[in-house]
């Protein structure tokens, strides 16, 4: 049994040292991407070290998409999570303690950490007209994702990692050497008074079943949040937060 155990690990170890080996192709919107196609599977990997980046990755979200033809089609993707992470219940602190939160914690920003262990565990796969809600922890489509997080002597590090079947991406998995890969968060604005106004898929919009499977039901059409019927306020402007998005290839032109 030992014997086992241990050639199970180093199995382990071997395909994480063989994708770490595979370096980072680019960069965008502080993000470090890169993907491999072993075949079978496309592994996607994410990674920043600006704590901002990080806070909208994971209380944002975003969605990745997948075009064959590698041009910039919205119609395989996956958004996660599909909910925005809430504080826990008791979590928030009274005004006082609040106050003196925010001045100690104006460097340290936000409990990344914390902020993983609280995100949602559910996501969304959609193929063209087809949409399926799934577990992370448990689904019958092959999909896996999750975050590391680690505090290395250059600074903090997150890094999102994705596992998809390519015949999930396309019905003829022989060639992928034309995929392109999008990430675009999720749109979001901000009111100048600093109160969120709601958010909605980003590049995407899911509302008014558009991309639903035939005879769906109601339940995660539209990520949009309404406003309890309350009318605007005034002449209340917007902004937009800091958002992701940018397409890259599977197989990226070499410089010559």
């Amino acid at each position: 049994m030992k014997i086992k155990l241990t050639i199970l690990y180093f199995l382990i170890c071997t395909v994480i040292i063989a994708q770490d080996k595979e370096t980072f192709t680019g960069s965008e919107d502080n993000v470090e991407y890169k993907a491999i196609f072993d075949g079978k599977d496309v592994y996607v990997t994410l990674r920043t070290e600006f704590k901002e980046t990080m806070q909208s990755m994971l209380h944002r979200g975003y969605t990745i998409y997948f075009d064959v033809k590698g041009k910039k089609k919205k119609n395989v993707s996956i958004q996660y999570p599909l909910k925005a992470a809430r504080p826990e219940k008791g979590s928030r602190p009274e005004r006082g303690e609040r106050r003196e939160n925010d001045e100690k914690g104006e460097e340290k920003g936000p409990d990344i950490a914390k902020m993983i262990e609280n995100t949602p565990k559910k996501a969304n796969y959609t193929y063209f007209d087809s949409s399926e809600d799934f577990n992370l922890d448990m689904n019958n489509l092959g999909i896996v994702m999750n975050y590391s997080y680690e505090n290395s002597e250059v600074g903090p590090i997150l890094e999102y990692h994705l596992k998809i079947p390519a015949s999930k991406i396309s019905e003829d998995t022989r060639d992928m050497s034309k995929l392109s890969i999008g990430i675009v968060s999720t749109k979001q604005e901000q009111k100048k008074n600093g109160q969120q106004s709601g958010f909605s898929m980003g590049g995407k919009q899911r509302g008014g079943g558009q991309g639903r499977p035939p005879g769906g039901g109601g339940g995660q059409g539209g990520a949009g949040r309404g406003s309890g019927g309350r009318p605007p306020q005034g002449n209340t402007t917007t902004t937009e937060v800091e958002k992701i998005d940018f397409w890259f290839k599977l197989y990226p032109k070499k410089m010559k």
